[in-house]
């Protein structure tokens, strides 16, 4: 066990690796070039670019500050599940945006980022059950601190339901109840945590059926054990404060999306926005492509277009989020991924012969 995570990262091969790079790269230059393109976007669209470039610096700051508070929501629930020593300072931070770079960019990035994580922390003395519970744990909170946001944007925005754009309305009424559906199965699997596990592997065969490495009953039982701690979790004063945190993370990360929209001079309620945020976030969940490349992109842009946003100012607005929110962010991830991976090489190579 002493080589888990460097067995499970060599697994990956470099052509592979090397490929799902480009893939995702490929996929980033198209839909940055055919969006703008088929919103039609005008000479003066172009032209709004040039104002409010200071916009560009608070983006960068909200974007600093939500990934801080997605660390520090990490590390409570490393806390709460008993796992010392805790990673802090700049080793919680390598942590952090590694596994968020390796989620996004590796085959099976998801599984490969939580064995990182785990051996990671089992290397500093930490409980390798722990470890991973605590790591599936943090993430399933993270989930559902965003549907609990989608409901609080349409909330704010379900008057203006009805005077949605015809041509966007599907992407509209199809989110809704999907969302509207899967928090209130989330509630009632915290409640019975079976439930959550029928559920899930419901879900997930379909998945499976595109993505062969799935597992749909092993994720099934997941997430009933997950939605068990959950319940224990939350029901808790420091679990209350954790789910705080996550939420904190995702309206931070959030506010990079209204501070483009802002900059462009266009800025038609904020009930709107979250809608369209939250709708493209979790749809960027499922694993069809790196880091949701293109799923985000469109279904945002839709979205705020169905609410009224000019579809030309909503594209640039986007891809104006996503180049901090996901392409910064994963570049430091690539850097603090290569950190880690030489550490764990540098440990292994002088870990004590087994026997």
């Amino acid at each position: 066990m002493a080589g888990s995570a460097i067995a499970r990262l060599k697994g990956v091969a470099t052509s592979k690796v090397t490929l799902r790079v480009a893939w995702l790269f490929f996929i980033g230059v198209v839909v940055y070039t055919l969006l703008p393109t088929l919103t039609k976007m005008p000479e003066q669209a172009r032209q709004a670019l040039q104002i409010k470039w200071y916009a560009l610096g608070i983006g960068l700051g909200l974007e600093l500050a939500s990934q801080v508070a997605g660390m520090v929501a990490f590390r409570r629930v490393l806390a709460s599940m008993g796992v010392e020593p805790c990673p802090r300072g700049s080793a919680l931070g390598q942590l952090w945006f590694a596994q968020l770079a390796m989620a996004a960019i590796l085959p099976g990035g998801s599984v490969t980022a939580t064995v990182m994580v785990t051996d990671v922390l089992r290397r500093n003395g930490a409980n390798t059950s722990q470890a991973a519970t605590a790591t599936a744990l943090s993430k399933a909170i993270s989930v559902v601190a965003l549907l609990v946001f989608f409901v609080i944007g349409l909330a704010l925005s379900i008057d203006r339901l009805s005077d949605t754009r015809s041509h966007y309305l599907t992407a509209t009424i199809i989110a809704v109840p999907i969302l509207a559906a899967g928090l209130a199965v989330v509630g009632a699997g915290v409640i019975r945590p079976s439930l959550a596990g029928t559920v899930t592997t419901a879900v997930m065969r379909p998945i499976a059926r595109l993505r062969k490495s799935l597992d749909p009953e092993a994720t099934g039982r997941r997430a009933a054990e997950l939605a068990g701690l959950s319940r224990t979790l939350i029901g808790s004063r420091h679990g209350i404060a954790t789910a705080a945190i996550s939420f904190l993370n995702w309206v931070l990360d959030w506010a990079v999306l209204v501070a483009m929209l802002w900059a462009l001079g266009y800025l038609d309620g904020l009930g709107p926005v979250i809608v369209a945020y939250s709708v493209a976030r979790i749809s960027a969940m499922l694993p069809i492509t790196p880091g949701g490349i293109g799923i985000v992109e469109v279904i945002m842009t839709a979205v705020l277009a169905a609410f009224g946003t000019p579809a030309q100012i909503a594209a640039i607005a986007v891809i104006a989020y996503r180049l901090i929110s996901f392409w910064l962010v994963s570049l430091v991830g690539a850097f603090a991924a290569v950190t880690v991976r030489r550490s764990l090489r540098a440990q292994a190579g002088t870990a004590p012969a087994p026997g």
